[in-house]
């Protein structure tokens, strides 16, 4: 199987790579859209700002080629930044347009906070937090632990997303945020699975192992 990891300058991608390889898997460094070819599945990473990760996207012709991989039913996965990616468009920095996969706006988590309880709220949102009600997914088969924590660096979250494409919740501070989501084969992971010990590795491994 060749899982492709694409690399455009983002932070992180170091403990995905271990991660994969710890899984037992072999990966490819996708850098241009040539490595596109033959690719079984794709995984996002990322650490950073929307604006900028977006910029990296287009100066390195990638953003079409990730599109069209998309768009054709192969399966990707996005961490972190690499889920607000597939979004349509992010505030961070000034707006900026994202690769439009799944709709919704990704916005920064203290102005939802102002909005809906008139009130400050700390960022970033570090730490372990609890997904609640996680769907019936292959993402989630054969994790049984309950409550399921995983691990969270973000200042933005993802908003106006349409229900059928969110598998997984948390409640930050009464703050519902987006932790996982899914269009067709394209999922999203706010969470970081790779540093998420035992239930996130396994998250990695049931995209990776799952016949889409």
């Amino acid at each position: 199987m060749n899982i492709g990891i694409l690399d455009y300058g983002a932070g992180n991608l170091r403990s995905v790579y271990r991660a994969v390889n710890h899984l037992g898997f072999e990966y490819t460094k996708v850098s241009s859209s040539s490595d596109f070819d033959c690719l079984d599945k794709l995984i996002i990473p990322g650490v950073g700002a929307f604006r900028v990760a977006m910029e990296q996207l287009h100066d390195n012709n990638l953003v079409n080629s990730v599109k069209k991989y998309s768009s054709s039913g192969m399966p990707i996965m996005g961490i972190c930044l690499g889920m607000q990616l597939l979004f349509s468009r992010s505030s961070e920095f000034g707006n900026a347009k994202g690769l439009d996969i799944i709709k919704g706006s990704i916005l920064h988590i203290r102005d939802q906070y102002q909005k809906a309880y008139d009130n400050r709220i700390n960022v970033p949102h570090v730490g372990w937090s609890s997904l609640e009600s996680y769907a019936d997914d292959v993402i989630f088969e054969a994790i049984d632990k309950a409550p399921l924590d995983c691990y969270f660096v973000h200042s933005f979250m993802a908003c106006n997303v349409p229900d059928e494409n969110i598998l997984a919740v948390i409640d930050y501070c009464g703050l519902k945020i987006p932790a996982a989501v899914r269009v067709k084969n394209t999922y999203g992971l706010q969470f970081h699975p790779e540093k998420s010990g035992p239930e996130g590795l396994k998250m990695i491994k049931n995209f990776l192992e799952h016949r889409f």
